[in-house]
Parts: structure tokens; sequence; C-alpha cells
């Protein structure tokens, strides 16, 4: 039944507009030479030993292959059977045949996790109800099931459906089977459709219309899809066994250590990746043409502040200093997330590094923690050597910690102390978006810790007489896009969205159904960002739209499952 649900829900429409499902056409299986059978014969020659057996052909029959001699009813006996029986005996290896199992100690042995159907085998093998069996009586009943003909294994099936064991399933055992297979399968089922699935499967089934389903409907219902014949599966004992046959695993050989490239400098990413490639050259490259203008400036300009002993100290960490302000004005550009998806409708969208803006802004974000290290240690030796050297009898202390020294472009010589809370904030902005903090739901400390951001930007300015130039334009643009994201004006533009419903699918997968805000316009294939109050107040999670845009009504949007969302979202 597994596959049987896994086959049809491919296939399956599960919207109560379409009451009907799609039925395979019915076809007489058992043609017999001379005359045609009735339904109600058929499963009574089923059962007769010279009967023709139930194997559909390559063309969806089965039926005799002439006057010459009949087919007769032969048992299957799967090669996988087979080797799964001699597992189960292994595993049984040093017990005595009158050995009791009861069903922990059988769940043990068929290492199985289907419990619903555990429960049920252990019912049907243990006949006298003792509340156990023996190890001679569990092997005995798996041969027989194993070397068991079709028919056999498909009434076998059916008892272990029928929880009751009253000779027949009613609607309540139905639908736990399918259940059952749904979770097993992790089908992106819902529980409406799956009452609705439930009880149209039901219906079909039940040809009698007596509210039960006897295993002469259930034959007959196969008999009449062979592609079901074929999901169903002869081997019956796979509905409580592990997917796969477990035994002693082969060693893996050792992988040969091999110095390859990082896959984004692969010919295969820059063939299918080639914006990305571009873009991340061009960053690499720009990186050390700012580190160069950094580096030149203050020792072709600005080294009057040093000694020719402590100049080399200066300039790189000059070379630094000036990447510092770059990395930073970067960091704003890629949060600029409305004016970055405006940019994406446009023709130059597609050659612009757009959305893979916040994968770069967490690189950059190392970046300017590599900038601030190398600017710091190269200023720190830089002091040192002016101590040494004696300059204006100012001790190691004096240039670090106080304004004595009166360095830097503001009067009163407090530029370089204010490089000491730019490294506590960073630090401290750092430590807070590690994915230890972000994925363990405690997004506030992250999101609070990135408001250090507003401080770390004012002190910037005043650190460095060059930084407000880098910033102007896109801290602008930034704040711009703050403005429009606040609620107010979100109301007044009539953009203003509300969750209608939430579906947790079992696959892993989390749909939101929300309203459609008349402004609110798309492409097909974009994504929106969301904040969902309950979860956190703060965070905006990204969401894939899967409706049309020409469904006006609605907007559906799906995500892959994350532990700390997918089970607080409803």
């Amino acid at each position: 039944m597994s596959r049987i649900v896994k086959s049809l829900s491919k296939r399956w429409k599960a919207t109560p507009a379409e009451p009907d499902v799609e039925q395979a056409e019915a076809v007489d299986f058992l043609a017999v030479p001379g005359r045609q059978l009735a339904k109600h014969q058929h499963l009574r020659k089923l059962h007769q030993p010279d009967a023709v057996s139930l194997q559909p052909s390559s063309n969806g029959s089965a039926h005799g292959d002439g006057h010459d001699h009949q087919h007769q009813h032969r048992p299957q006996n799967t090669e996988e059977d087979q080797k799964w029986l001699k597992w189960v005996e292994s595993r049984t290896g040093g017990m005595a045949n009158d050995a009791h199992i009861d069903k922990a100690t059988l769940k043990k042995i068929l290492e199985t996790e289907h419990q619903y159907y555990l429960d049920r085998v252990f019912a049907i093998f243990d006949t006298k109800s003792k509340g156990y069996i023996t190890v001679g009586e569990l092997l005995k009943q798996l041969s027989i099931l194993t070397h068991a003909c079709v028919c056999q294994k498909l009434k076998f099936i059916f008892d272990v459906y029928d929880a009751d064991a009253s000779g027949s399933i009613d609607q309540k055992e139905f639908s736990a089977i399918l259940s059952s297979a749904i979770d097993d399968n992790a089908l992106a089922i819902g529980p409406q459709q799956i009452e609705y699935m439930t009880k149209t499967l039901f219906d079909t089934v039940d040809a009698n219309g007596d509210g039960v389903i006897s295993f002469d409907e259930l034959k007959l219902m196969l008999e009449q899809s062979p592609s079901w014949v074929s999901t169903l599966q002869i081997s019956a004992s796979r509905f409580f066994k592990p997917p796969e046959v477990k035994g002693p695993q082969a060693k893996r050989k050792p992988k040969k250590r091999q110095i390859c490239p990082p896959y984004f400098l692969t010919p295969t990413y820059v063939k299918y990746h080639p914006v990305e490639f571009a873009w991340s050259f061009a960053y690499f490259v720009s990186f050390f043409l700012f580190f160069l203008w950094g580096t030149l400036w203050a020792a072709y300009v600005n080294h009057e502040i040093s000694v020719p002993q402590c100049v080399p100290f200066f300039i790189i960490a000059k070379g630094f200093g000036k990447n510092l302000n770059y990395q930073c004005m970067l960091l704003i550009i890629f949060m600029c997330r409305r004016t970055l998806t405006l940019i994406r409708g446009t023709r130059i969208g597609p050659y612009l590094p757009i959305d893979m803006a916040v994968f770069a802004h967490k690189v950059i974000g190392y970046v300017v923690g590599f900038c601030a290290l190398g600017h710091w240690i190269f200023h720190m030796i830089h002091f040192r050597c002016l101590a040494d050297v004696g300059v204006g009898n100012f001790s190691y202390t004096d240039f670090l910690f106080t304004t004595k020294p009166d360095i830097g472009w503001i009067e009163g010589g407090f530029v370089p102390v204010l490089g000491w809370p730019l490294v506590f904030i960073y630090a401290a902005i750092f430590a807070c978006s590690l994915a230890v903090v972000r994925r363990s739901g405690l997004f506030e400390v992250f999101y609070f810790s990135h408001l250090l951001y507003i401080p770390f930007m004012i002190i910037l300015i005043l650190h460095s007489d060059k930084f407000w130039k880098f910033l102007v334009f896109p801290g602008t643009v930034f704040v711009l896009e703050k403005i429009s994201m606040t609620r107010c004006i979100r109301q007044l533009l009539g953009s203003e969205f509300f969750i209608k419903d939430v579906v947790l699918w079992q696959s892993g997968v989390t749909q939101l159904t929300m309203n459609h805000p008349p402004a609110f316009t798309y492409n097909p294939g974009d994504y929106i960002f969301i904040n969902i109050p309950n979860i956190a107040w703060f965070e905006w999670h990204p969401f894939t739209i899967s409706s049309c845009p020409e469904n006006r009504g609605k907007l559906s949007l799906v995500r892959e499952r994350i532990k700390y969302f997918h089970f607080r979202v409803n």
C-alpha cells in the first residue's frame, strides 16, 4: 500500500473541485480459452491449484498462453526475499528453536521502525495469543511467506491491514493504512487531502457499498488496475523490513587525498556560473587595488606623522585601513534589498550578483574582520617602533591608550583611541552572528547585536577622514530603504500581508498561504522575505513564491525545512 500511495500521489490532484481520481481502465485478466469468466468467478478460480497465475504481462494483462497447457499457480520467491530470509536467520543465530521471542525482540531482530506493521505481523504469527512466538515458528512463517504465491502474499497483506481481525477493512483501518504509507514515504500530502483520498479510494474499492472492504473486493480492484498490482509487489515482507537489506557492509577503500582547487575555481563552476565567477574575480582584484592605493598614499602623502624606521609598518596599516573603508561600503550596498530587487528586474539585473547578495554580505563581513585585524596589528607594531625610537618621548602605553601624541585628522588626538571600541564592537557582532546563535532560535540576539553597526559606522567616520566619502551614497539609499520598510509606510502603500493557512508537509517543506495585496507584483521564480513575529520579531525569512502571478486571490509560499523554524511556524 505504501507503493500504491506513492504511485498514486504522483498523479493525484488534491483539490476538492476535482472529486474523481484517475482510474485505470478495467481489464479482464483471466481470459480462459473458449469462454470469459465472470468477475465473481475470478476469485474462486485464483484459489484453485490449476488457476492461471496473477501475473500481468508486458502489455498490462495476464492470460493463458493458448490451448496447449495451462499456467500453474506458481509460488514466488525473489532473490531479494531469499537474501532477507538468510539475514533474519543470521540475526537469530545462537538462539534455540524453542526460544521465546516477544514483540520487542522481534523488533530488534528485524531492525524495523514500522511499528504498525510490526504489531500486526506479530499478532498474525502469534496464533494462540500467548504474547510470544518461538524462533522456529518465526523462521517457519517467514519461509512460508517468502515462498508463497502472489495470491497468498496478498492475503497476508490484507490480514496485516485488518487490525481487528474481522475479515474486512473498514474506513478507519483504511485511513490508518494510507497515513502510515504516506509517513513512510514522506509524501507531501496534508490531512485534508488524506481524508479526501481515503474516502475516494475506499468508495472505489468497496464495490458492494457495504462500508467495508473484503479480500475479494481488494483482489478485484487489483485485477482491474495492473499498475497497482506491480506497485503492491509480491514481496510482502518489505512492509515490515528495512528499506535495504542490512548485512555486513563492505569496507570502503580510503580515498586518496588529492590537491585540488576550490569548487568555485573549477572549470565546471566557471562554465555554469560565469556572472558569479566574474564578480568574484573582480572583487578579489579590487581588494589588492585598494590595498595598493592605501599603501602608496601613506608612503608618498601621509608619511610625515611617522619616522623612516617605522614607515613600512605605517603604510601596511594604512593599506588595510583603506580596504576597511571599501569593505564597509560593500557591506551596506549588499543590504539594500529593495534597491537590489528593483535593479534585478532591469536589463542589467542578470549581469549583477544580486541573488548572491546575502552570501556576499557574509563573506565581506569576514573580510572586514581580516582588514580590521591587519590594521590593528600593524598599528600596534608601528606604535611600538615609535616608542622605541623615542618620538616625542611618549611611551608605548601613551600611543595606545591616551591622546598625548595628538595623532589623527581631528584635533585632540583621540582618533587612535577610537580604534579600540571599533575592535570590541566588531568582535561582539561577529560572535553573535555565528550559526550556533542564529540556528538555535535566538535571532533577537543576532538582530540586536547587529544594530551595533550604527555606532560602528559613526565611530569609523570619526576614526578615518576618508570613510564618509565611501558612505554618503550607499548610506543614503540604506536609510531611505529602512524608512520605506516601516509599518506605517507599508500600510500607506497597501502592502500589508496576512497568513491565511500553514501546512507543514512530511517531506520537510513549509507552505504558507497569504493574501495578495493589489500593489504587490512579482515574476515567476521570485522569492520574498517575510517577517513572522511568533518566531522572531525582527527576523526576515526568505520564501519561494510558488503561485502564479495571475492568481490575485492568494499567495502561496514555500521553503525547505529548518529545524528551529519549521516547528515554530505553526
